[in-house]
């Protein structure tokens, strides 16, 4: 069969062949919150897209051991964490995700503790993953692209306290879990969303922050899908650490995500 020229390759694509899942993370630890109100925001907006699968994760109640960075690195040689808790739930859901969407409140110059507990021990497991690769099949340190568009809502109890250090705190995860932040809607939406949330009113009637988190959701869903459709174009043509497995750290699954195009 001829190659397509460009202009034949334009469309060969529909959106709604692109299926992508959204993951929309709720980061604080109270179950009654202030970051309820955007993430219902979020959740609502993504539930407009054809093709989109929604899950969420939220932080309250959540039990997460903080990373001890292990001096005997069982990461390594069992390929998970030693502590068996409510981040093995986490890390199913994020590894799922084709899109993630934080919703975070401001601790400290920073996301919650819980948080950051849990981002250090699935960093730490798939890095200790990839050195496990290495002494089972040698060769060099090959680490998964896991390649998910990822965006941040951040909201303060004062308006200049620390959010746009949140919204940078996830692009450095993004990067360096080899995925990709994205923003909203230049120019009000530079890194993230970004709202003051002296008080649940104050949030509810903050219509500007509250249109910058559906254009963050947008930008999730239509980045997550030209990523995707990426991959399926140029399946036969990229190394398998593009294809990271969606069931554990540690494996890539090329064949298990060209099955998963047939069954979406």
């Amino acid at each position: 069969m001829a190659a397509l020229t460009n202009k034949e390759m334009v469309n060969v694509l529909k959106g709604e062949d692109v299926k992508i899942n959204v993951l929309v993370i709720n980061c604080s630890p109270k179950a009654k919150s202030n970051s309820s109100i955007p993430a219902a925001e979020v959740v609502d907006q993504l539930s407009k897209w054809e093709g989109v699968t929604v899950d969420t994760f939220n932080f309250a109640n959540k039990k997460i051991e903080y990373c001890r960075h292990c001096p005997t690195h069982p990461c390594v040689v069992n390929r998970e964490c030693c502590f068996q808790d409510d981040y093995q739930d986490f890390r199913s859901k994020w590894l799922w995700a084709d899109g993630i969407v934080w919703v975070c409140p401001v601790y400290h110059m920073g996301p919650p503790s819980q948080v950051r507990a849990a981002l250090d021990r699935l960093s730490e497991v798939e890095f200790g993953n990839v050195h496990h690769r290495q002494q089972t099949k040698g060769g060099d340190l090959v680490y998964p692209k896991f390649f998910k568009a990822v965006g941040t809502v951040v909201h303060g109890a004062t308006r200049y306290g620390g959010q746009e250090l949140v919204c940078q705190y996830f692009v450095n995860h993004s990067v360096l879990l080899d995925c990709m932040p994205v923003s909203g809607d230049m120019p009000e939406c530079y890194l993230g969303a970004l709202g003051h949330s002296p008080n649940p009113e104050a949030l509810k009637n903050d219509t500007s922050f509250l249109a910058q988190t559906r254009t963050v959701a947008n930008r999730v869903v239509e980045c997550a899908k030209i990523m995707k459709a990426a991959r399926m174009l140029l399946v036969d043509d990229l190394d398998e650490q593009w294809f990271p497995s969606q069931e554990a750290m540690g494996g890539f699954d090329k064949e298990g995500f060209i099955a998963r195009l047939e069954n979406q």
